[in-house]
């Protein structure tokens, strides 16, 4: 069966605004999450990136290890695995404002884009340096996004 998602890739972080502001006035979604909560998960990401993981992190060993293998395949392949599990810790709430939810993600996305300091280690993948953690926030936004489909053609 052929899958109902738009394709889609982000070459740098600053394309992403414009692709959300074309979802805003009229889109669908085809996954199990609205768009507002697929901009609330994308938003815990980057905070995450920023502030740190809470409570959650694979032993060192294994980042190294697992880890770095799991990052090198996913930068390698620039997508990120179909139906990877999320902690139902982390999956967002079931009903949130779009309009919130799209401010509370342009305003991380800009806090992270002008962070200057180290990054928190990835839970999965350890210490990432700068220029890999933002293709994979590329990428992984890339994914969920991808199960928003804009109703209207671009102009």
């Amino acid at each position: 069966m052929p899958s109902l998602r738009r394709p889609l890739t982000f070459s740098s972080l600053s394309d992403i605004p414009p692709d959300i502001a074309r979802l805003l006035p009229d889109h669908t979604t085809v996954g199990q999450w609205s768009l507002a909560q697929i901009l609330s998960h994308l938003t815990f990401t980057l905070t995450s990136s920023l502030d740190g993981f809470p409570g959650l992190s694979l032993p060192r060993p294994l980042q190294l290890t697992l880890g770095r293998y799991a990052l090198a395949r996913l930068l390698r392949k620039n997508r990120i695995p179909e139906r990877f599990p999320l902690p139902r810790r982390f999956q967002p709430a079931p009903h949130l404002d779009l309009p919130t939810e799209s401010s509370r993600f342009s305003s991380t996305l800009a806090r992270y884009l002008s962070h200057t300091t180290p990054l928190a280690p990835h839970p999965l993948f350890g210490p990432i340096p700068r220029p890999n953690y933002d293709r994979y926030h590329a990428i992984h936004i890339a994914h969920h996004l991808s199960f928003a489909i804009p109703m209207r053609l671009p102009k």
